[in-house]
């Protein structure tokens, strides 16, 4: 392994990607004039004292989406003012961090400078990554908290003890918090730690598996202990997973929530279901998604699982609705990039095979980690973003592909 890297680098990693943000969103206009998405209208109504509501198909939802981005949104509103601008800020500073510890897991998983320098540039220089930076979404906390759940997984690794496994269980809830696609990974991340506690008995290596499922349970269990009593029923984080389920798995999903056309699929739903839409409450339009979504699922399982490999290739490269929202021209660009890019990420997946026994089974739990989310998301449809949250981590085995063996210095 080569030494890791240092302090200056990762100043400079994050300046640099910082920078990179600020520039493209001062020459776009849009660090004074962001596109806000749901979350925005939740957290004006949190700030006029109306509770966390979000009106959406005729009636009002009050579990919509996951509490920590309109949370975070509010805190800063309620300092600045509601300056968009300054949440703007905050969210390219998180972006910068998410860039650093993403050369610090490229360091973790070879054991080679040189691949966590060009992993932390890549992120800082992703053009995806810095226009997400500026969309007040949750996309930037998503990204952040992934990759820290990896940082920390892989440092636990290199000196297991209870305060980095508490760390880790503390990360996963605060994960959740933002999108609960973290929860089918738990699972893998406690099996990451019962074999990197080495030199550990039984008795130990539970106890840090279940100190990791008990933090990440007293995080979340606040939210969920709010929607019990909103709902008077066990709800994890969010009312609506039924519908993003039935967006996937309908008659007319195309793996996406856009049609080819561009066009919210939820439109080209069938009308008796409509119908009844418009007089159903929160819970009540939920259990009409869920109940559609699973008779389609039960009357074609060959099909529910043909779209599900549909979606884990779009996952990895592009839904046929991707670009519409944007310039074909510099979609087109940012496609043959990806492919470029997609190309080393998998020499980097054949030159994992002759990493040292030190850091292999620290770059497969890396490529694992970043398949499981993959794999949970084609369980629902697919968008662009849904990628970006993990490219952090593929920048990793991207760099890798990219460079030549380092000689090893100690």
């Amino acid at each position: 392994m080569t030494a890791p890297p240092s302090r200056r680098l990762l100043i400079a990693i994050g300046g640099i990607a910082f920078l990179l943000r600020l520039a493209f969103s001062i020459k776009t206009g849009l660090l004074w004039h962001p596109e806000t998405w749901e979350q925005e209208i939740i957290v004006n109504h949190l700030l006029a004292g109306e509770g966390f509501i979000y009106e959406y198909l005729n009636t009002v939802y009050r579990s919509y989406t996951e509490p920590l981005y309109p949370g975070l949104a509010a805190a800063v509103y309620l300092f600045t003012g509601h300056s968009q601008p300054a949440l703007v800020v905050v969210q390219m500073l998180l972006s910068a961090a998410t860039a650093v510890f993403a050369a610090q897991c490229g360091w973790h998983v070879t054991g080679d400078r040189r691949v966590a320098a060009l992993a932390g540039l890549g992120v800082a220089a992703h053009p995806g990554l810095i226009l997400y930076s500026t969309k007040l979404h949750p996309l930037v906390l998503d990204s952040l908290f992934l990759t820290l759940i990896v940082w920390a997984c892989l440092r636990y690794a290199c000196s297991p003890n209870a305060r980095k496994a508490a760390g880790i269980g503390l990360l996963c809830g605060l994960c959740a918090l933002t999108r609960p696609t973290i929860v089918i990974a738990v699972p893998l991340v406690c099996g990451w730690l019962w074999r990197a506690t080495t030199g550990g008995s039984f008795q130990t290596r539970l106890k840090r598996v279940l100190l990791v499922g008990m933090l990440a349970g007293a995080v979340l269990s606040p939210w969920v202990f709010r929607n019990y009593a909103v709902h008077h029923q066990f709800m994890l984080t969010r009312s609506n997973t039924p519908f993003v389920f039935w967006l996937g798995n309908n008659p007319q999903a195309t793996g996406s929530a856009l049609d080819r056309q561009g066009r919210p699929v939820i439109q080209r739903a069938p009308p008796e279901l409509l119908k009844k839409l418009e007089t159903a409450d929160e819970l009540a339009q939920n259990r009409l998604f869920g109940e559609a979504a699973w008779s389609y699922v039960v009357s074609d399982p060959l099909g529910f699982f043909r779209r599900i490999g549909e979606k884990w290739v779009y996952f990895w490269w592009f839904t046929p609705q991707a670009g519409l929202l944007y310039s074909q021209k510099w979609f087109q660009l940012y496609r043959a990039g990806w492919f470029f890019a997609a190309c080393a990420g998998l020499w980097g997946l054949w030159k994992g095979r002759t990493l040292p026994d030190e850091v292999r089974p620290s770059f497969w739990f890396l490529v694992l980690f970043a398949a499981v989310i993959g794999a949970a998301q084609s369980l629902f449809y697919i968008e662009g973003r849904h990628r970006l949250a993990i490219e952090p981590l593929l920048s990793c085995v991207i760099a890798f592909g990219f460079l030549r063996p380092a000689a090893p210095t100690r």
